[in-house]
């Protein structure tokens, strides 16, 4: 009965995944829509959004490698994997765009599915935003691999309409959030994320080029249907927060 007992144990563990994300817009704050701003941060800037190094961290702790895809030329590689190492990021592999010419979209489907093919073994996590044309690579790459794709995270940097299918996000405890339904993140790891959101620069949290949700009700983010312990207050200081920035924004000249 014992060996049936620990036969079972050891033959039904989680299937093994890895992640594969986006940088710019996603883990660090870059402002990708604006050629200078995005050559001055890819050159010059550490600044991510908070809580996100700490939920790339909790992936890895998992055993789940993380693997970078961006859209940025190669030439800022030393500049992303000092970000990395920065921010205690271990990456398994870093891939740049070298064409500048070629579409976003084709040049991320083909690298992704490459790492995919590389290894067929391992399910994936998508993550990324909706400056670029990350949505419509994570749903061309769900049409591809089907069931692989456990879940594809979007940040909604400019909430536009190209997010159905994947699942958007605004800060690192909606995904966090997500992944502790899932299964894949404990307790204790979700509150360390979510201290970090909330006890962040919230200058960083909502930078003024992204998005920021005064009203979470009916926008489809982990957090308005969350039913981890502090996701109402989460959603208040969120709520509370993006007024606040609107306010601002209306009493300025």
């Amino acid at each position: 009965m014992l060996s049936i007992l620990f036969a079972f144990i050891f033959t039904t563990q989680a299937q093994a995944y890895m992640v594969i994300s986006d940088v710019d817009d996603t883990v660090k704050i870059t402002n990708s829509g604006s050629t200078t701003q995005a050559a001055w941060s890819g050159l010059f800037k550490k600044d991510v959004f908070p809580g996100m190094p700490e939920m790339y961290r909790a992936w890895s702790a998992e055993g789940a490698p993380l693997h970078f895809v961006t859209a940025s030329p190669a030439l800022v590689r030393g500049k992303i994997n000092e970000l990395l190492t920065h921010h205690q990021i271990s990456a398994a592999s870093l891939t740049l765009r070298g064409n500048l010419f070629e579409s976003k979209l084709k040049y991320k489907v083909r690298e992704i599915s490459k790492i995919m093919d590389r290894f067929p073994s391992e399910d994936v996590i998508l993550v990324g935003d909706d400056v670029g044309q990350d949505p419509e690579v994570f749903l061309a790459l769900k049409a591809k691999y089907g069931d692989r794709i456990l879940v594809s995270y979007v940040r909604p940097v400019r909430a536009r309409d190209a997010l159905a299918g994947n699942t958007p996000y605004v800060t690192a405890f909606d995904i966090a959030s997500e992944e502790r339904a899932l299964g894949r993140l404990d307790f204790l790891t979700m509150g360390r994320i979510t201290l970090a959101v909330v006890k962040g620069d919230k200058t960083k949290l909502f930078p003024k080029f992204a998005w920021c949700p005064i009203e979470i009700d009916d926008t489809g983010l982990p957090t308005d249907s969350s039913n981890e312990l502090g996701a109402e207050k989460v959603e208040l200081f969120i709520e509370t927060l993006c007024r606040e920035r609107q306010s601002d924004s209306e009493i300025l000249p």
